[in-house]
């Protein structure tokens, strides 16, 4: 599946369970920059240590890590 065609059904989805717009582009942003992520890695399977390394990579901070976290783990289900 294309990048492109990831975010659009997770928009889709995020829309479908009634996520305010604000939610919704910033779940949209920190999925983008995980994605950039695990392409510029050439990281197929994510493994619990990739995230800890992209968290390291991207600086999340403890403020913003729900709105990096929630767009992973919504993909892992």
């Amino acid at each position: 599946m294309t990048k492109s065609i990831l975010i659009s059904k997770y928009r889709k989805a995020l829309t479908l369970r009634n996520y305010s717009t604000n939610t919704i582009s910033a779940y949209l942003r920190g999925l983008e920059i995980f994605l950039s992520y695990l392409a510029a890695e050439k990281i197929k399977k994510v493994k619990g240590e990739d995230l800890e390394n992209f968290f390291f990579y991207a600086h999340v901070s403890f403020r913003s890590l729900k709105e990096v976290k929630s767009p992973i783990e919504d993909l892992s289900i």
